[in-house]
């Protein structure tokens, strides 16, 4: 059936090194857990953004604002709903039993009857969804490289509170005023990405690497790029387990010969002017 809307995996809520950039080859809608951490965090910004950026396809996320990770007033159930179109999402996929209260004595069985105030603002604001015009997001020559082979060699795919990515987009994201495309080592290994499109690639994890994936860095930095690297450890290691130390003495200049681990460098230099705010 040509018709028939393909729904992808409903991972965990964090952003976990799958290959999200592979799901829009299958799926029409993009879906994912999103589960607030904190009143200073856009987590679920953070997942719609990724999510959307890399599938390349419609992206409504499983936003868990019923009575599950807390017991949210109208107005912080407002402001999580809106993280998704803040991120870049067309929708939702959404949860609605009183999980908590399932857990307990006083389970209320469905939100609706657990606080009725919240389930109003949830309906309320699909209404208003069905009917309002989309987000006009800003352009933008500024990147973000998600680093799928370095995630893989942390415990649980990293993203577990100290997660660098997670705190580089809070820094940088829309709830601080700026915009960037989120890019994948999948997509330049697929050849799905052009480099040449962006200014100023942001890379916050990286020290397990392919090889090839560096090695296209340093052309496009050759070329102008501008490359921001957060982790001193970047680009340490390729797959089989040997050092891309020549690699590193391109991208990293000031580091010299000796490989510095310690040594935060940022080869050519770059401002947040290149964001756009």
């Amino acid at each position: 059936d040509p018709e028939l809307l393909v729904i992808g995996p409903d991972p965990v809520a964090q952003v976990q090194p799958f290959d999200y950039s592979g799901w829009g080859r299958w799926c029409d809608i993009a879906t994912h857990q999103c589960y607030p951490r904190g009143p200073a965090e856009q987590d679920f910004a953070w997942i719609a953004k990724t999510v959307r950026d890399l599938t390349g396809v419609a992206t409504m996320p499983c936003a868990h604002v019923e009575h599950y990770a807390n017991s949210f007033r109208p107005d912080e159930v407002l402001e999580l709903m809106s993280q998704v179109y803040r991120g870049g999402g067309e929708g939702f996929h959404l949860y609605m039993p009183d999980t908590t209260g399932g857990r307990t004595p006083h389970d209320m069985q469905l939100d609706r009857f657990c606080s009725w105030p919240r389930w109003e603002t949830v309906t309320g604001t699909l209404d208003r969804t069905r009917e309002m015009d989309r987000p006009v997001y800003p352009e933008s020559r500024a990147a973000i490289l998600y680093s799928n082979d370095a995630y893989m060699a942390e415990f649980l795919g990293g993203s577990q509170g100290d997660d660098p990515y997670r705190w580089l987009f809070n820094l940088l994201g829309p709830y601080a005023g700026g915009w960037f495309t989120v890019i994948s080592d999948n997509q330049i290994a697929r050849g799905d990405v052009d480099l040449s499109a962006f200014s100023v690639i942001y890379v916050p994890k990286g020290e397990y690497q392919r090889r090839e994936i560096v090695e296209a860095l340093v052309a496009w930095v050759e070329a102008g790029g501008r490359l921001v690297v957060t982790e001193p450890e970047a680009f340490i290691w390729h797959l089989d387990g040997t050092r891309m130390d020549d690699l590193r003495a391109r991208l990293f200049p000031a580091t010299g010969e000796a490989i510095d681990a310690q040594a935060v460098t940022v080869a050519p230099a770059v401002s947040y002017t290149h964001l756009t705010l």
